[in-house]
């Protein structure tokens, strides 16, 4: 059985987005870093590794950020198959109104080889055995 935990995944996502925010309010701040280094004389070797790790951490919060737009696409294309379902089953659906109904009672009797039926109070004859 399919079992979704929509709101931890919608959870998730905001969570990722929260992260996203973090990671680049740090990068502001290794920037700031960076050009201080980068000011000071000798450190520039120093300035520059700081540099490369800075990279690695935006390529992460790009993929981070990929990761929670996904999680929003996946939770709106659920919420959007919930829907159609729901109208689909609400479209579909017959209201039967109770009608007026009569009771017909159909027992066979055999008389002399003869099969008689008796329909609604009436008697049919029937040659048939």
């Amino acid at each position: 059985m399919l079992d979704i935990k929509l709101k931890q995944i919608e959870s998730y996502g905001a969570d990722l987005g929260k992260t996203v925010g973090q990671i680049a309010a740090e990068a502001m701040d290794l920037e700031s870093v960076i050009s201080s280094l980068a000011a000071i004389e000798g450190m520039g070797d120093l300035a520059g590794a700081v540099r490369k790790q800075l990279q690695k951490l935006d390529e992460e919060r790009q993929d981070i950020y990929r990761l929670c737009q996904g999680l929003s696409k996946i939770t709106a294309q659920y919420n959007k198959g919930e829907e159609d379902i729901i109208n689909e089953c609400d479209g579909c659906r017959i209201t039967y109104s109770q009608r007026e109904t009569e009771t017909v009672t159909v027992l066979p009797y055999f008389i002399d080889g003869k099969r008689l039926v008796f329909n609604n109070e009436r008697q049919v004859m029937n040659s048939d055995t």
